[in-house]
């Protein structure tokens, strides 16, 4: 998967940059980064948060497997993902 701009995030296209590779090289991450990841995941998904950390930090996951497994939409995934992105920079 590569990196593309989200529409709907009001961040330039390196900031989001920033934070999708951030997420995506979870493992290599310090441990206050992790945790932030983590923080922001249950505030911003709430009863979702693990299938949005699974969204955000598996590259090679394919969406309809998350909406599968997790019993969340594919928008719903979207939506929280674009709160997830606004809330980084806070």
């Amino acid at each position: 998967m590569i990196f593309r701009q989200l529409r709907g995030v009001n961040l330039p296209y390196r900031e989001q940059g920033l934070i999708w590779f951030t997420c995506v090289n979870y493992d290599k991450q310090r441990p206050e980064v992790k945790a932030k990841i983590k923080r922001l995941c249950q505030e911003c998904g709430g009863e979702h948060a693990e299938a949005l950390f699974v969204f955000l930090t598996r590259e090679n996951v394919l969406p309809l497997w998350i909406e599968q497994t997790y019993y969340v939409s594919i928008k719903t995934l979207y939506r929280r993902r674009v709160k997830f992105y606004e809330r980084w920079s806070e």
